[in-house]
């Protein structure tokens, strides 16, 4: 067992080696796979690969930021999803005014573009042959590059081209629509950390979330499903004591 778990998890790093070369450069990679040593204190339990992909849109805010993202991991005994996810964000216009003092020929229009990748831990909450809860929780981060357009041209200048951290927790759900084929979504928000108010202002907002998995399900599992298995429980015993002392009674 032990064995197939280092070669499926060395599989795992080729796949995100590849994902890494198509789409993005960053300079701060290793530190994300770092959080993956984790893996080990859970080796022990029935693991099954997940592959799922997201695009995610804000919320209650003018500029639309969209993101694409795949994410692939492994499922840890019903329990928990872990992994790592790769998102891309361009294509992103905004209106800010730059301080006119630093930047006299800065126009109000301006341009970003959004790459990072992120370690997730996802809580499975509820479980079932055709419907799954679970809360996505990432931390990670990229490259986040704003540019300005001059005044009076068509020309654009790098307002600033940072590496920022990312927190990102949502709440989704799942319906299976056809064997191994789960589609749904849900609500979250991102939050990126910069020291520019424009950041902030423009990129740290909720979103909503489509999503697409592909994996097997857990047929009864989550804290959700055991809650209510519980409660159910607990009422029928009360029935048939009810009843037992009704024919006592008697």
């Amino acid at each position: 067992m032990y064995i197939d778990y280092y070669q499926n998890r060395y599989n795992l790093l080729k796949i995100l080696s590849l994902l890494y070369m198509s789409f993005f450069n960053f300079k701060y990679l290793i530190i994300l796979f770092l959080p993956l040593m984790y893996l080990d204190g859970v080796a022990q339990e029935k693991t099954r690969m997940l592959l799922s992909l997201d695009r995610k849109s804000s919320l209650f805010n003018p500029t639309k930021v969209n993101t694409l993202g795949i994410r692939i991991g492994y499922k840890y005994g019903c329990k928990v999803n872990m992994g790592i996810g790769v998102y891309r964000a361009k294509d992103i216009t905004f209106d800010y005014r730059l301080d006119a003092l630093d930047f006299p020929n800065a126009s109000t229009s301006l341009e970003a573009k959004l790459n990072y990748v992120n370690v997730f831990v996802e809580p499975i909450l509820l479980s079932e042959k055709r419907k799954l809860f679970s809360m996505p929780m990432s931390v990670g981060g990229g490259n986040l590059k704003v540019k300005y357009r001059e005044l009076n041209t068509s020309k654009t200048q790098t307002y600033f081209n940072d590496f920022v951290p990312v927190i990102d927790v949502a709440g989704v759900f799942l319906f299976k629509a056809i064997p191994f084929v789960w589609i749904g979504g849900g609500v979250g928000y991102r939050h990126l950390i910069h020291e520019d108010d424009l950041v902030n202002e423009h990129f740290n907002t909720p979103y909503y979330m489509l999503k697409i998995k592909l994996g097997r399900p857990c047929k009864k599992a989550g804290v959700f499903y055991k809650w209510r298995k519980n409660l159910f429980d607990k009422k029928k015993d009360n029935k048939k004591e009810g009843i037992f002392d009704l024919n006592k009674k008697d």
